[in-house]
């Protein structure tokens, strides 16, 4: 991310992006060691204890169990 900086502080488009990526962090907060199901794209679902996710965005669950989709 490309810092602007301005005679009269930073821009308020910068501000924005701070306030809207601590209200995500705020969010994942919020999720931490909770129970969390996802249904990923293959049809599998994981259910598992949400513990953190990595710098490329991949969620990372704790005790986490695979359940294939029925035909």
């Amino acid at each position: 991310m490309a810092t602007m900086i301005e005679e009269n502080g930073p821009s308020t488009h910068e501000q924005s992006e701070v306030s809207s990526s601590s209200q995500a962090r705020q969010k994942l907060e919020g999720l931490l060691n909770k129970n969390m199901r996802i249904r990923m794209t293959d049809g599998r679902t994981l259910v598992g204890l949400f513990l953190c996710t990595d710098r490329d965005c991949n969620v990372i669950l704790g005790s986490a169990q695979e359940f294939l989709k029925s035909t």
